[in-house]
């Protein structure tokens, strides 16, 4: 794909499978049964908190505090160290640090847009079913397991956003181990209860196939690199 041109059947795919997703969860005949799922999800997940289950009440806690965001950012950046370290280019550290910036503007400008965009949105589901266990009763951990608007999945969304730029970006082992990490960093909140299987599945991942197509398979992302590039270059030293 030539950097400096639009590539519009990737684009129309993604665009096309983002709409068909929504269409789906939303008005389609397919709509039932992303309820039936999300709530069969849920209620298997909500079986395994109780008081007998103590071991993994505690780890769920765990990996649904604000320290496990903390880890979740280290395992994002020991990718991107490792597609650094796989790009045989010279002054990769240089580029790699360009990317990095303008994923980071792609990731606030979407997370703008969503907030002023998306106007539906609906509580998780240990709100929305009163007989659901909440982990906060059975630990002492401060711990997040509800949420007063679950939709959409804004953290399996972000990681999304990783994970499409080292796909753009990145070597083959890179791309298949940051789509792992969608899945993994996704998973506590689904698990615990705070987010609906389809607020991460639908919802975050509706908003990446509709939006970064635009980004990543167009002169969008070059431009976005090269002003980096520009910015920092004055300031650069390294290799």
């Amino acid at each position: 794909m030539s950097p400096d041109r639009i590539n519009l059947k990737p684009i129309l795919a993604f665009n096309l499978a983002g709409l068909l997703l929504v269409v789906s969860w939303a008005i389609g005949p397919l709509s039932p049964l992303w309820s039936a799922l999300d709530a069969q999800l849920f209620w298997l997940f909500n079986g395994w908190i109780t008081p007998e289950n103590m071991g993994w009440n505690q780890v769920l806690a765990l990996v649904n505090t604000r320290y496990f965001d903390v880890v979740s950012l280290g395992v994002l950046g020991l990718l991107f160290i490792m597609a650094i370290r796989c790009d045989p280019r010279p002054q990769r550290l240089f580029h790699w640090v360009a990317i990095g910036i303008a994923m980071l503007v792609t990731a606030g400008l979407v997370s703008v847009a969503i907030n002023e965009a998306v106007t539906y949105g609906h509580p998780s589901p240990t709100i929305y079913f009163e007989q659901a266990t909440h982990l906060t009763d059975l630990v002492s951990i401060p711990t997040k397991d509800e949420a007063n608007n679950s939709f959409p999945g804004d953290h399996g969304l972000m990681v999304m956003i990783f994970a499409a730029f080292m796909m753009r970006f990145a070597n083959r082992r890179v791309a298949f181990w940051s789509i792992v990490s969608v899945v993994l960093l996704s998973a506590p909140r689904i698990l615990v209860g705070a987010h609906w299987f389809s607020d991460v599945y639908v919802g975050g991942l509706s908003i990446a196939l509709l939006i970064l197509p635009w980004v990543l398979c167009t002169p969008v992302i070059v431009g976005m690199t090269r002003l980096a590039e520009k910015a920092m270059r004055p300031f650069w030293r390294g290799n």
